[in-house]
């Protein structure tokens, strides 16, 4: 899952520590991280922003979760 992650973010890095966020998607398929990977590096770009922050990779990953229907199967 890091390895994905890494290559996702190889071209537009993430300026926060990706491999504290593996466990939050533990139980997601390659789909919805590449998903979640997307949506966060979109939300970047319209904010005219170099690098993903914590910040837009936690909303992704909300919205992500809030589509799938998994926030209430997980537990913090």
């Amino acid at each position: 899952m890091i390895r994905m992650l890494l290559v996702t973010f190889a071209n537009y890095p993430a300026s926060f520590d990706i491999n504290t966020t593996v466990s939050k998607l533990v139980g997601m398929s390659y789909v919805d991280v590449e998903r979640v990977c997307t949506d966060a590096i979109k939300k970047a770009v319209l904010k005219k922003r170099k690098s993903v922050s914590e910040t837009e990779f936690a909303a992704a990953l909300r919205q992500e979760l809030r589509r799938k229907g998994l926030t209430s199967r997980r537990t913090t």
